[in-house]
């Protein structure tokens, strides 16, 4: 009897191992809704089993017609994993990630749009890029592996950037960013995608040859300025001759960029010299050389060229100190019309006398600015020739309106009487040289200083021992009658 319940007891655990699932525990469905009881061969026309509802892998594309063996090695299904690479290798070798789906669908491992993948990427295929061959980047293409790469140009061009030596981009310090002066949409190196925005290339500039400009093959930065660039074209211009006319170096002040710097407009001309795009000689003239007929030198300008001086002597017969000079007309009208005409009169040097009728340029012979107004500035060759007296050796004042007028140099306004020495009797009307030889300075009041032949020659003076004071005896009326008095003596 005791080895009933032990026979019980085994059978109950065969029962038990013989109905456990071999598919695991959780897979909780009826056995009978995959097989049959004539055998364990998985039934599928009376399988109830619905793969896409009953689990989180739908069954689309060739995974419709896989062998569930391919995915589920062992009888326990829910080892078998959902991702990708868990069934089929990774032949990329991990460069593109994991996720095969981003790429590959269940119908094909064919990708057929790869140019709209990249577009999704860091690095969107545009312009030449679009068609290249993926293995010029992705060295390692043909064995399917794309290894992330950089997205800067320099990258993948950074060989080209520094074989490039016409222009030399590494000398140059060119940017590294390529499309700054290259076309993304070029299948060839040009540059003529280049934005040239701090200094535009159009009319005269408008140049394609990069080395017209930047000569040393380098292209480093270099001066905006036109003089800089145009240094031969300032110097050989001669028409008008700029370097010796002394022409702004600032090209822009005259010329636009059109080609051949024409058409050429010096309108600074109004401003510093003289009005001639404004005012009466505006549409007057066409050509510089119409006023300026010396080629080799702008400073010069003729006003009689258009102005008649016959016409105009008539015009101004009137005027006084006028002139037909060049420089003169401009001197008295500096705007070129008759209206605000420069009246000297109203000048710190009204003209009066012969100054009345002396020509400009003989006292503005430098020029008309800044003329001095002190006589001996104009009549200094006129003091140094004067003898009567010597007016240099005299030390007479150069101040020559202490002695004269504008009317004439003769006679001359000076009063000696307010020297202390008066002028008067035998005195008077005599020339200054008389009394003083050479020099009015430190002159003597003594009669005997300029009378002394006339003391000596007189009878008696020497040997009576008369005074040599001839007021004594005599007065500045005459010599002849004496006034002097005997009894004065006793």
């Amino acid at each position: 009897m005791r080895k009933l319940p032990f026979i019980v007891g085994l059978l109950f655990i065969f029962i038990n191992t013989w109905a456990q699932s071999p598919h695991g525990e959780k897979l909780l469905m009826d056995c009978a809704d995959c097989h049959t009881t004539g055998s364990w061969v998985y039934a599928v026309d009376s399988s109830r089993f619905e793969h896409n509802d009953q689990t989180d892998f739908t069954l689309e594309g060739q995974h419709q017609y896989t062998d569930c063996k391919k995915c589920h090695e062992t009888l326990i299904f829910s080892d078998a994993q959902s991702e990708c690479f868990s069934c089929h290798t990774d032949m990329h070798n991990t460069t593109v990630g994991t996720d095969c789906a981003r790429c590959h669908d269940a119908n094909s491992w064919i990708v057929e749009n790869i140019t709209e993948l990249h577009q999704q990427g860091r690095f969107p295929l545009l312009g030449a890029h679009n068609t290249a061959d993926c293995s010029n980047c992705h060295t390692s293409a043909s064995r399917l592996e794309f290894e992330p790469l950089g997205i800067n140009c320099i990258d993948c061009h950074r060989q080209n950037f520094f074989e490039t030596t016409e222009p030399n981009h590494q000398q140059a310090g060119f940017s590294e960013n390529c499309f700054e002066c290259h076309d993304v949409n070029a299948h060839e190196w040009s540059s003529k995608g280049f934005i040239h925005s701090f200094f535009l290339l159009n009319k005269g500039h408008k140049i394609d040859d990069c080395a017209v400009c930047h000569g040393n093959n380098i292209l480093e930065p270099i001066s905006n300025e036109c003089y800089s660039c145009h240094l031969d074209d300032y110097n050989e211009a001669t028409n008008p001759q700029h370097d010796d006319i002394i022409f702004s170096t600032s090209c822009e002040q005259c010329h636009t960029i059109d080609p051949d710097w024409q058409p050429a407009r010096f309108e600074t001309h109004d401003q510093f010299y003289f009005p001639v795009y404004s005012g009466s000689h505006r549409g007057e003239w066409n050509n510089c050389n119409e006023c300026h007929t010396n080629p080799l030198s702008y400073f010069v300008f003729d006003c009689t060229n258009c102005h008649e001086v016959s016409k105009m002597d008539q015009e101004h017969r009137d005027e006084s100190g006028y002139s037909s000079d060049n420089n003169a007309c401009f001197a008295c009208h500096p705007q070129g019309n008759k209206e605000g005409a420069f009246n000297h009169n109203n000048t710190a040097f009204p003209l009066k006398g012969a100054h009345t009728s002396t020509g400009c340029l003989e006292c503005h012979s430098e020029g008309y600015g800044g003329t001095s107004t002190l006589c001996n500035s104009c009549h200094s060759n006129e003091y140094i020739q004067a003898n009567d007296p010597k007016h240099s050796e005299a030390g007479i004042s150069t101040e020559c309106e202490i002695c004269h007028n504008e009317n004439s140099w003769k006679p001359s306004d000076f009063n000696h009487n307010e020297t202390g020495f008066e002028l008067e009797g035998g005195h008077s009307g005599r020339q200054c040289s008389e009394c003083h030889q050479g020099t009015t300075v430190g002159a003597l009041t003594e009669c005997y200083s300029c009378h002394q032949q006339n003391y000596e020659e007189a009878e008696n003076h020497l040997t009576l021992g008369y005074p040599l004071e001839c007021t004594v005896c005599h007065s500045v009326t005459t010599w002849e009658e004496s006034e002097f008095d005997h009894n004065d003596l006793s």
